[in-house]
């Protein structure tokens, strides 16, 4: 592959790398005694009078087709060479890319004589793109394929900050049962993200003169952020126009936990069920056009030795005709819905066991996960965990959890995949949340 497809391949990677749907972490499940637990179930109960939690960060990386490994290797004269093939080989016919990241900036929790009460203030933020197979295929192998037949190259997307305010409760029940939910207020700071109805761009290469047609019913919505892509007279970045706006959602948490034997323990949630409607600043975008070139190879065209990057953009402002939509009322967006079940039992020694299930809805999309866990506590001062996880089609994520109680203080970290530390070339999904408590 010659320099400038190195280019083009490296950056689509990137692109593709910067954006995600992303999975929730699985070791916090497992976590006994960590504030943070109940945002996985708000039955979750504290288990001191009084916790504090103090400024936290988590952060996730998914990508469900490839680990850089896969697409990039550094040869003898230590120059990156790109591999489009190992690139395509790994695709599904719907792909996606994941991240995520979550700043905690103060929390509390109060437990009076079984009852437990929660209040969280956050700032979240996500990036979310979902691509057909057809999609790199044609960037990395042209059009040629595909001749005689119409693909949809449209990917999905929602980019969204925004901030959460959020109070449970949670209630014990005969001793052997706690319930429990949270109600989140959501206030959008800034989205993008393409409409779920509007989303096709399809190409059409004609078997006989080799002409594309490429037709579109393209839509997407921007909040705070500059939409006009391919509008070289109006793009002009992000601007965030405050924290706090007129861009209002809900979301609620639900759990259960249930004791039916000594030392068993099951437990169940569904959690982030909301949306954000988005008004204040909000903006739509339409592309709904048809347009025909005679005798083009993409191969040739798109991917070869000497690219018009302005070419391009003449070509895609052209194709899309993208024009902007009034809509005074806005638009709403969903949030990815996470579900779980889990087990755990206790063993001599301070050692717990456990397994979980767990599945996120989005977009009229399922993926699932399935996790053991061994833990020992070290009397009250200290507990280690272990978790492995099989998780976006991978089966070597091993995760590592650690908490410590010094005195009032504690200290906490967790990752779903370790490995990814000492080999991060060669693993497809990282996480890891950290921070620190005080109890009371």
């Amino acid at each position: 592959m010659k320099y400038s497809k190195k280019i083009i391949l490296a950056v689509c990677c990137l692109l593709l790398a910067s954006s995600a749907w992303s999975q929730q972490e699985l070791s916090t499940y497992f976590m006994d005694g960590l504030y943070q637990q109940h945002f996985m179930n708000p039955a979750h109960v504290p288990d001191k009078n009084i916790t504090i939690a103090l400024p936290s960060a988590y952060f996730n990386l998914e990508n469900s087709a490839f680990a850089l490994d896969d697409v990039a290797q550094i040869d003898a004269n230590n120059d990156l060479i790109l591999s489009g093939q190992n690139l395509v080989a790994n695709l599904d016919p719907s792909n996606s890319l994941g991240f995520n990241s979550e700043l905690q900036w103060i929390g509390v929790a109060a437990k009076i004589k079984g009852i437990g009460i929660t209040a969280t203030i956050s700032t979240k933020g996500a990036l979310t793109f979902i691509y057909p197979e057809e999609l790199p295929r044609l960037i990395v192998e042209g059009n040629g394929q595909y001749v005689g037949e119409t693909i949809n190259v449209a990917p999905e997307f929602q980019g969204l900050v925004y901030q959460e305010l959020a109070l449970g409760a949670s209630f014990t029940l005969k001793e052997k049962i706690t319930i429990g939910g949270r109600l989140k207020y959501l206030n959008g700071t800034l989205d993008v993200s393409t409409s779920e109805d509007r989303n096709e761009i399809n190409l059409f290469t004609d078997s006989d003169l080799y002409d594309i047609t490429v037709a579109t019913d393209y839509q997407y919505n921007t909040t705070n952020i500059d939409g006009a892509f391919f509008n070289s007279s109006s793009a002009t970045g992000i601007g965030v126009e405050s924290i706090l706006t007129g861009n209002h959602g809900t979301a609620i948490d639900l759990g259960v936990v249930i004791k039916p034997i000594d030392k068993l323990e099951i437990s169940a949630s569904a959690t982030n069920l909301g949306f954000i409607r988005w008004k204040d600043g909000a903006n739509q975008y339409l592309s709904n056009n048809s347009i025909t070139y005679q005798g083009i190879d993409l191969d040739a065209t798109v991917i070869n030795d000497t690219v018009n990057f302005n070419g391009i953009r003449d070509t895609l402002e052209v194709i899309f005709d993208i024009q902007s939509v009034n809509n005074p009322d806005g638009y709403t967006t969903g949030l990815p819905a996470q579900y779980s079940l889990q087990g755990s039992y206790d063993l001599p020694a301070g050692f717990t066991v456990g397994a979980l299930g767990y599945i996120e809805s989005f977009r009229g999309r399922t993926r699932s996960s399935v996790a053991l866990s061994g833990r020992k506590k070290f009397g009250k001062i200290a507990a280690l965990g272990l978790v492995y996880s099989v998780r976006n089609k991978t089966y070597d994520n091993l995760g590592v959890n650690v908490m410590l109680n010094l005195g009032p203080v504690q200290i906490y970290t967790m990752t779903d995949n370790v490995l990814t530390v000492f080999q991060p070339y060669d693993n497809r999904n990282f996480n890891v949340r950290l921070g620190a408590n005080i109890r009371l």
